[in-house]
């Protein structure tokens, strides 16, 4: 049997651990909190990003967009200096819309919203193309 002593010792390391146990639980609820607050204001930066991109494209001249996918058309086709596909984007009477969402949508436009010339995002566009 053990005694009242020894019993009265377990009680205080059991309640000492207790102790110790809230208070790291207290801190890692404090760490989370934070974490999610950090969590939260990456995630407006983002969407602050995201759409600052997508109303640089927005202002985009329609016509601009229709001489990149020329463009675009024109570099598949180029049997040269480009990928000399026959039929450009429309290989065998089917849209290519792979290409034109990777190439247009993917250098393209961010080219343009950030600034660069039409000249300038169209020579991106094909440096991607012959990396491809």
């Amino acid at each position: 049997m053990m005694s009242e002593r020894r019993w009265a010792l377990a009680v205080r390391v059991l309640a000492l651990l207790s102790a110790v146990l809230v208070a790291i639980a207290g801190l890692e609820a404090r760490t989370i909190r934070r974490l999610r607050s950090d969590v939260q204001q990456l995630r407006n930066e983002r969407d602050q990003h995201t759409s600052g991109v997508i109303s640089a494209w927005t202002r985009q001249p329609v016509g601009e967009l229709g001489e990149a996918l020329r463009s675009l058309d024109r570099i598949f086709a180029e049997p040269g200096e480009g990928v000399g596909r026959p039929g450009g984007l429309c290989p065998d009477s089917h849209l290519d819309d792979e290409a034109i969402v990777r190439y247009v949508g993917g250098e393209f436009l961010p080219a343009r919203a950030a600034s660069r010339t039409l000249n300038q995002a169209i020579e991106q566009m094909r440096a991607a193309v012959k990396k491809k």
